[in-house]
C-alpha cells in the first residue's frame, strides 16, 4: 500500500511491519492528526485469498490496538512529525 493512502475511517497508512501472520500497521488519523498503531492476525482461510494491501486495509480497520511506545520500536518512521502537515499536496 502506498504510504499516504487514506481509508474511510480517516485513517492514513504510514508503514507496515510482518512477523510471520501477525501484522503491525502505522497510521496517522487525519481529523486529531494522532498515531496510532493496530495488530492483527492473518490467515487461516484469508491468507491465501487477499493481498498485502487487504491485509493492511484489514488491520486499520479491524485490528487491536498496540501501544504507540512499542510500536515506535519497530517503525522507522518519525512519529515526532505530522504526515498532513508535511504533505498537505495530498489532502487539500
Amino acid at each position: 500500500m502506498k504510504v499516504g493512502t487514506k481509508n474511510t475511517n480517516n485513517l492514513i497508512f504510514i508503514e507496515s511491519r510482518w512477523f510471520n501472520t501477525v501484522g503491525f500497521v502505522l497510521a496517522q488519523d487525519f481529523i486529531t492528526r494522532e498515531y496510532k498503531c493496530y495488530t492483527y492476525k492473518m490467515g487461516g482461510d484469508y491468507n491465501d485469498t487477499f493481498t498485502e494491501d487487504q491485509d493492511i486495509e484489514k488491520i486499520m480497520a479491524h485490528g487491536s490496538t498496540f501501544p504507540m511506545n512499542a510500536a515506535r520500536e519497530l517503525f522507522s518512521f518519525d512519529t515526532n512529525t505530522d504526515w498532513v502537515y508535511d504533505h498537505p499536496e495530498n489532502y487539500l
